[in-house]
C-alpha cells in the first residue's frame, strides 16, 4: 500500500508538469515544464519573486532526480519481473519516497506559515498518505 502511495505521489508531481505541457503547442520541453509548474505553485501559494526562484531550483533537482528515480525503478522492475533481484523494486521505490519527503522539507523550510497551511492543503505529501 505504502508503494502505491509513493508512486502516486510522484506521478502527481510529473502529472503537474505534463498538465502544463498538454496546454501548450510544440515539442516536450522540460524546461519549460518546470518553469509552468513552478508558475502555478507560486501562483497558488502566493509566493514572492525570491522564494519562486528557490522554488524554482527546488523543482529542477526534483525532475532531475525524478528521473533518475524512475530509471531506476523501471531496472528493478524488470530484474523483479525476471526474478533476478524482488527487493530491487522496493529498495528504489523507498529511495523515491526519500526523496519526496526530502523535497517536501525544502520546500515547507522556504514558505512562511500561512503558506505552510495553503501547501498542506495543495501538495502535502503526508495529506495524500492519511487519505488512502
Amino acid at each position: 500500500m505504502k508503494l502505491f502511495k509513493t508512486t502516486t505521489l510522484l506521478f502527481f508531481f510529473a502529472g503537474i508538469a505534463l498538465a502544463a505541457i498538454a496546454q501548450q503547442k510544440g515539442p516536450f520541453n522540460t524546461e519549460q515544464a518546470i518553469q509552468k509548474k513552478t508558475d502555478i505553485m507560486a501562483q497558488e501559494l502566493g509566493l514572492d519573486a525570491s522564494q519562486k526562484a528557490q522554488l524554482l531550483t527546488l523543482n529542477k533537482g526534483q525532475q532531475d532526480k525524478h528521473k533518475a528515480r524512475m530509471a531506476e525503478v523501471k531496472a528493478a522492475t524488470k530484474k523483479t519481473d525476471n526474478g533476478n533481484d524482488k527487493n530491487a523494486a522496493k529498495k528504489a521505490q523507498m529511495e523515491a519516497e526519500k526523496e519526496l519527503k526530502a523535497y517536501d522539507q525544502a520546500v515547507r523550510k522556504m514558505l512562511k506559515p500561512d503558506q505552510v497551511k495553503k501547501w498542506d492543503e495543495k501538495y502535502n505529501i503526508n495529506k495524500t498518505a492519511k487519505r488512502q
